[in-house]
């Protein structure tokens, strides 16, 4: 996705994930453990692909449908409170697939730019639905 800005907050544990360790985090420097997105070194087994999808008033997104809000902010969040996440997001395309995320982002936020937001928690096949509303 051009364009695609990747947001961070403040990570658990005290520490802070930059747009420079997310740039510098690579699968060597982090071995054995793999490079997530969020700019971690994390084991393997620590770490998933999410799948979040969403319609808007229960149709497919898609241009006519999202001319309101085209682009879209999505947050993942921790059960520990910190966050990341990517703005802009085209709402048309109506999906989003991330790997590499730790375990511990179970909940995700999908919502206008700086506006109305849904969340959602993770399934158990790492699949989030939205029907937005706005």
């Amino acid at each position: 996705m051009r364009g695609l800005v990747l947001m961070v907050a403040l990570a658990a544990c005290g520490s802070s994930s930059s747009a420079d360790d997310i740039a510098q985090c690579s699968d060597s420097a982090c071995s054995p453990d793999i490079c997530t997105r969020n700019g971690e070194c994390d084991a393997a087994s620590d770490v998933r692909t999410l799948h979040v999808t969403w319609t808007v008033n229960g149709l497919p997104a898609g241009a006519a449908n999202c001319s309101s809000f085209p682009d879209l902010e999505l947050d993942f969040i921790s059960d520990f409170g910190d966050s990341f996440g990517f703005a802009p997001v085209p709402c048309m395309e109506g999906q989003f697939s991330i790997d590499r995320i730790p375990m511990r982002f179970t909940q995700v936020e999908l919502g206008e730019l700086s506006g109305q937001s849904e969340s959602a928690f993770v399934d158990g096949n790492n699949d989030v639905m939205f029907d937005l509303a706005f």
